[in-house]
């Protein structure tokens, strides 16, 4: 009886221990003029919208695009979700909008308020050769209306490094 007496009393000791986990949940609009280094086919978006779900330790994000394709037409372009399970094990997904395979991990950050994601991709087009490249995106949090992601990318072969930072805006009553 002693013995289940100090188990009720120091559990939620252990419990207030465990580390408070960020909350990604909702609609977040892309602020073009606060990102940084954007790839060139961004010049023709008009939205870029995240809609992440988030349960436990996974996230599901689907993205929704609109913009002007080469006919000067408003065309939106939904992508399929990617889901990431912040495991760090690696999933596999094939992309048959972008024509690209990728091998994805994702972990919580230090104190479980950010996420940290590696990808490689391998990126297929008809008459080119494929292109390889290592991706990092770290995913944090600014107040409640911010969502800050910094990205890495690698092309394999090379000494190629980009980098950009895309900054979103969460969309309210949503």
């Amino acid at each position: 009886m002693k013995r289940l007496w100090w188990i009720l009393l120091i559990t939620p000791l252990f419990l207030q221990g465990q580390p408070r986990r960020g909350d990604f949940t909702g609609s977040w609009e892309l602020d073009v003029k606060k990102s940084v280094n954007l790839p060139p086919s961004f010049k023709q978006v008009e939205s870029f919208v995240l809609e992440i779900t988030q349960k436990g330790d996974s996230l599901t994000v689907i993205a929704n695009m609109t913009g002007r394709g080469p006919d000067g037409k408003v065309q939106a372009v939904p992508f399929p979700p990617f889901i990431y399970v912040m495991d760090g094990k690696e999933t596999y997904r094939k992309d048959s909008i972008r024509m690209s395979e990728r091998w994805m991990s994702a972990n919580w950050g230090p104190e479980g308020k950010s996420v940290v994601m590696d990808t490689r991709a391998l990126i297929k087009q008809a008459g080119k050769p494929a292109v390889e490249f290592s991706q990092h995106d770290e995913w944090k949090k600014v107040g409640d209306s911010t969502l800050d992601i910094a990205i890495t990318q690698k092309t394999k072969g090379t000494d190629s490094v980009r980098t950009e930072r895309r900054i979103y805006r969460k969309i309210i009553g949503r």
